[in-house]
């Protein structure tokens, strides 16, 4: 692979984080150059490091020490440890600042791994940039906490990411506490070795020390010595929730989410003890008490004792506290849309500024005034930032309305969106997180510009490039293949939609980056300049990627994004009415069934609603609420088993899967899959046993059921494919699946299986997409594989057997094993037998009776030999003894062709052409079949087809009733004659003897009816010097069961084989004229006992110079054909359009001999 720029050219910084003995007389440390950059998950590799100041330097490998092989002041070799894939930061510390380089891990490549194993294929973990200058990296801004350090650097929270970061006054990034994993807090030890549970707010006391509101599991204060740089628990008992200890240590005292913490000017510490709607104080003996909050929410008590006051601080993790120098406490009391001000010598409380929107913080000067951050005004004239004076006077404000604004715009009228933390640095300028840009901002309050002090946003690290290079910032990554076999990812907390080539590129394929959640999805843009929020995606018949963004839009072929339903407020409306209008709580799934119907995992409306593909209007389809509205996750119910779906509950459903029977799949809440079937009854499919599963959905072509980590069969039976035995070291990559770790999915923690029938799904804790080298495809272990027929057979030489190989699997409990793998290997010399690919081996899946076959036809040598049959990873085979015997005298020729389809109106009726070749004039019967169709099970069959023969524009005859003529006169016993008389009155049959040329059958339904109907053409005289040299048909192929199914019988004729040239011609149809023409038609081949024998997509694909070798090769790339030679049978072609698309196709059938 090529070396990334941003790989070997690394970064120099400098680290003031620990203290560590310099040596005598060298310089500062600098780094120049690191070969190589990159090395296998392996380790192993030697990596040299060049460049001064080395000598009493410490080498560290992402925090962990390393010992050189080699050291001198200008050189470091030192050979690098296995380690899960992703950007690892080389750091050299103790002569000055510390500095650093990257080395790039790869893991193994999907394509190079056995059946079973896993790998990362996108994403490398939990890099964001440290060690890069702050303006290169990326920053989370959700909910930071914010301190000026004394030399004016930076340290702040990202709770997201489970760590504290530092940005030096040099603007280099780096990690100050937090490994950004879970496990034991690390109390004691360096706080970048520290487990951090969620922390939030930050303060500095007068010595230095770092203090962090470690909300979520720890529960507590802790500090981080600034001398030491060694973290500890110093309020709250950790991992205890309640309310107590007022009057006592604070070191007993129990909190419930610590969000914020100030201290004032006397050296008091503040708590904000947010679910416990309480202001706690830690005096300088460290006594705590209560001094603000009753414990209930409200607002009330101005003008009282704060002790009697009630607040509502937190409103969408928007909250701040602050103390001034005179012992005055500030709280931003979000949900009452004010900042409230406690008195420091009198208790009392008041509102210090209202009228505002959603205030996400405030911050005092060193003159006491105030300063207030307002989190989401739409208003475009409002004031986002203030300056207010001690009494509360505006002074000055910055920023308007919401929206973004790049560096160098007046701050003071320059739109900003979503802030969420303020702080002020020694020369007075402000900073704040700007959530929508993934930014830290500062406003320079000599040149009155804003200015971006650190982040990337929207941009991330390997945004374009190779996927193994990439950032999956805290992924819900849902998956969807393309039909061309790209990867979209689309990644919720990046705002994009990418996609990633065969060739493990990524480009974007959606969004900006740009988390402004009023312009999501914006109805007409294209997609690339919109911005998007995507936690489902799925795949319309007609190639359009649907989106679900909490709302319903798709993305058209041509990359335009349009509306499915209302992008408005969190609600339930609109059902019986158009989509457009209809308002969903907070929806994750969406798919399309086949024909085009939009399906939605409505989650916090407990219900899945259906738009429909023509009339735009939606409805409930499954579900009966309850409505729960915004981040009611978990609280529907669970009923309805054996009833109507529509009168059923649903437990937060998450995504939603079609079958293309209509069966519907639906997950829930992590809990169970529940089934409606076609009828519209409901049942409990599957209830996972595994913890932590995803929710998403995949459904593959056989109609196995993929969540990860399950295969669920159509029959119920499950398999869980990967995890079972988690032992691997680190993540697992590039060993079995069954060891490998993985800790747990989201809701929108996609799945997807691509042609080959790799699995790919989202790790979120790991930040990766992760694939199982043909896991969609594997036998369950202790499955069951025998020889169902075809064994022995005995056949002559270059003739294909008559028999299938047939195997049958079945699952440990004796269920059929459906849609896995089994590969048919016959000798590679010597007697043996060639598979319709043309080679000695082939792969099929077993169906849903767990049947898989193949058909195989004798080399030129005699003999006898063993064909075996192998389920992937099964361990067990299966033999079938086969024997190729002298070549027989007798002929065959192509003697009848039929088609099978869907007969429609005007050019959509079922047209039929054959030539004729040779000399002699040859006898055939034509047929047109509809009514006796029933008996065979096909639903709408044509109730009175009518049937006419035309050559050229010359219309030969008709018929409507195979006893009679035209004229009324009998000619029943001439059909008769043939033995292939239709079995019912009202179809059709012409018998005539024919020239050789060019004919054409055309198939109607009587006075314009439709239904489903077959044009057939027999060969009466085999023995007259002509063929049936090509036979086609032309109409709509539809879906379903209405595709084009064309018939094929070969007898003895007048050559050793037939070799037969397929063609299903779509996209070259309009040079002819012919509209709506089917764009990409697919082709399949199948033998008299229903078993596949060959199938195309696009005919360059295989078998390429063999059909340009006929002289009539396919006009455009994306038809299909097939070259075959065929012995004595009935064979059967189909036509499809690709990914369920419908249009005029054509089926045609050459006699190559």
């Amino acid at each position: 692979m090529k070396s990334s720029g941003r790989i070997s050219s690394f970064f120099v910084i400098a680290s003031c984080l620990v203290s560590l003995i310099k040596a005598a007389d060298a310089g500062p440390a600098t780094i120049t150059s690191i070969t190589p950059a990159r090395g296998p998950i392996a380790g192993g590799t030697q990596v040299t490091l060049t460049g001064s100041g080395f000598n009493g330097t410490m080498l560290t490998l992402d925090e962990a020490t390393i010992t050189p092989g080699s050291r001198s002041d200008t050189q470091v070799i030192f050979t690098t440890p296995a380690r899960d894939n992703g950007i690892a930061s080389v750091k050299l510390s103790g002569n000055g600042p510390s500095v650093y380089a990257e080395f790039l891990y790869l893991p193994p490549a999907l394509k190079d791994l056995p059946p079973g194993y896993i790998t990362t294929v996108m994403g490398i973990g939990q890099f964001r940039g440290d060690g890069r200058l702050a303006t290169n990296a990326m920053v989370d801004t959700e909910e930071p906490g914010f301190a000026i350090v004394k030399d004016g650097s930076l340290v702040f929270s990202e709770p997201n990411e489970f760590v504290m970061r530092h940005v030096r006054s040099d603007g280099v990034i780096e990690r100050y506490a937090g490994t950004g994993v879970g496990g034991n807090p690390g109390d004691g030890g360096p706080a970048v070795k520290a487990v951090l549970s969620h922390p939030r707010g930050v303060a500095l006391d007068a010595a230095g020390n770092c203090f962090i509101a470690d909300a979520g599991g720890f529960n507590c204060i802790r500090r981080v010595d600034a001398t030491t740089a060694v973290i500890s628990t110093v309020y709250g008992k950790q991992g205890v929730f309640g309310f107590s200890g007022d009057g006592g240590p604070a070191t007993q005292a129990v909190f419930n989410e610590p969000v914020q913490i100030a201290f004032d000017g006397k050296g008091n510490f503040y708590v904000l003890d947010s679910g416990n709607f309480r202001i706690r104080k830690i005096d300088a003996n460290g006594i705590i008490t209560t001094i603000a909050g009753t414990g209930v929410a409200g607002y009330s008590g101005d003008g009282g004792p704060a002790i009697q006051a009630t607040f509502n601080d937190c409103r969408g993790d928007a909250c701040g506290l602050a103390g001034d120098s005179q012992g005055n406490l500030y709280l931003a009391d979000s949900a009452n849309d004010c900042v409230r001000k406690i008195d420091g010598q009198t208790g009392i409380i008041s509102t210090f500024v209202g009228g505002q929107q959603e205030v996400c913080a405030v911050v005092t000067d060193a003159a006491d005034n105030v300063y207030v951050g307002n989190k989401n005004f739409t208003d475009p004239t409002s004031k986002r930032i203030l300056k207010l004076s001690p009494s509360g006077q505006l002074l000055q404000s910055w920023g308007r309305g919401r929206d973004f604004s790049d560096d160098g715009a007046a701050a003071a009228t320059a739109p900003v969106c979503n802030i969420t933390r303020l702080a002020l640095d020694h020369s007075g300028n402000i900073l704040f997180g700007e959530n929508c840009s993934s930014r830290i901002r500062r406003i320079n309050v000599v040149t009155g510009l804003l200015e971006t002090f650190a982040g990337m946003g929207p941009h991330i690290i390997g945004e374009t490039g190779p996927a193994l290079e990439t950032v999956l910032n805290d992924p819900g990554t849902d998956l969807l293949f393309l039909p061309s076999g790209d990867l979209l990812t689309g990644e919720q907390s990046n705002n994009l939609i990418r996609k990633v080539d065969k060739d493990g590129n990524v480009q974007k394929f959606a969004g900006t980056g740009f988390r402004i959640n009023f312009a999501y999805g914006q109805d007409g843009l294209p997609a690339l300049v919109s911005s998007v929020y995507p936690v489902g995606l799925a795949l319309a018949p007609n190639g359009d990627v649907l989106v679900d963004m909490g709302f319903i839009t798709r993305i058209d072929t041509s990359g335009i994004i349009h509306g499915v339903t209302c992008p408005c407020a969190i609600g339930f409306s609109g059902d019986g009415g158009p989509a457009s209008g209809a308002a969903t709580g907070q929806s994750w799934g969406v798919t399309a069934d086949a024909d085009g119907n939009v399906l939605i995992a409505d989650t916090n409306n407990n219900r899945v609603r259906r738009v429909d593909a023509q009339t735009g209007i939606i409805d409930t389809v499954t579900g009966s609420g309850p409505v729960n509205g915004g981040e009611g996750y978990g609280h529907g119910r669970y009923c309805g088993d054996g009833g109507p779906a529509t009168q059923a509950c649903l437990n937060t459903p998450y995504d939603v899967a079609v079958a293309p029977d209509g069966t519907m799949y639906i997950s829930e809440n992590f809990e169970r899959i529940r089934k409606v079937t076609p009828d519209g009854i409901i049942t409990t499919f599957f209830t996972p046993t595994f913890v932590g599963p995803g929710n998403k959905l995949a459904l593959t072509p056989t109609n196995n059921l993929f969540m990860t980590p399950y295969r669920i069969e159509s029959n119920g039976h499950s398999f869980q494919f990967a995890f079972t035995n988690q032992t691997s070291v680190g993540i697992g990559d590039g060993g079995p699946a069954t060891q490998a770790r993985f800790e747990g999915a989201l809701q929108d923690s996609g799945i997807a299986v691509d042609a080959e029938g790799n699995l790919f799904f989202a790790d979120p804790v790991g930040r990766r997409i992760r694939a199982v080298r043909f896991g969609a495809v594997l036998a369950e272990p202790g499955s069951i594989v025998s020889a169902a027929s075809g064994t022995p057979q005995t056949g002559p030489v270059n003739i294909t057997f008559p028999t299938s190989l047939q195997i049958t699997l079945k699952s440990p409990v004796g269920t059929p094993e459906n849609g896995i793998r089994v590969d048919f290997a016959a000798p590679s010399s010597g007697p043996s037998c060639m598979f319709p690919n043309g080679k000695t081996t082939y792969s099929v899946l077993t169906d849903i009776n767990g049947h898989a076959s193949a058909i195989c036809t004798a080399n030129s040598q005699t003999g006898s030999y063993a064909v075996t049959a192998t389920p992937l990873t099964l361990g067990q085979s299966v033999s079938f003894s086969l024997t190729n015997t002298p070549a027989l005298p007798n002929n065959r020729q192509p003697l009848n062709i039929s088609t099978r389809m869907r007969v429609l109106k005007g050019d959509n009726v079922l047209i039929g052409g054959f030539i004729i070749m040779g000399t002699d004039p040859k006898k055939v019967i034509i047929r047109g079949i509809g009514p006796s169709l029933t008996r065979f099970g096909i639903q709408g069959a044509l109730a009175n087809p009518t049937l006419e023969l035309h050559r050229g524009s010359t219309t030969l005859t008709t018929n409507d009733n195979w006893k009679l003529r035209p004229d009324g006169s009998s000619q029943q016993a001439e059909v008769e004659a043939t033995t292939l008389q239709p079995t019912n009155d009202l179809e059709s049959a012409i018998v005539a003897t024919l020239d050789p040329g060019a004919y054409t059958a055309i198939l109607v339904g009587k006075n314009q009816t439709s239904g489903v109907g077959i044009v057939e053409v027999y060969d009466l005289a085999q023995g007259a010097n002509s063929k049936l040299a090509n036979i086609s048909s032309r109409g709509f192929v539809d879906t379903g069961d209405n595709v084009m199914i064309g018939g094929l019988i070969v007898g003895p004729g007048g050559s050793a084989t037939a070799k037969v040239l397929i063609r299903a011609i779509g996209p070259s149809l309009a040079a002819f004229g012919v509209s709506g023409a089917l764009q990409d038609p697919t082709l399949e081949l199948h033998n008299g006992n229903g078993d596949l024998v060959l199938g195309n997509d696009n005919w360059k694909d295989s078998q390429q110079s063999e059909i340009q070798a006929t002289g009539i090769p396919p006009n455009d790339d994306r038809e299909s054909a097939l070259v075959f030679t065929v012995t004595p049978g009935n064979y059967t072609a189909i036509v499809r359009g690709a990914t369920n698309t419908t249009g005029i196709g054509l089926v045609e059938a050459y006699n190559l001999q």
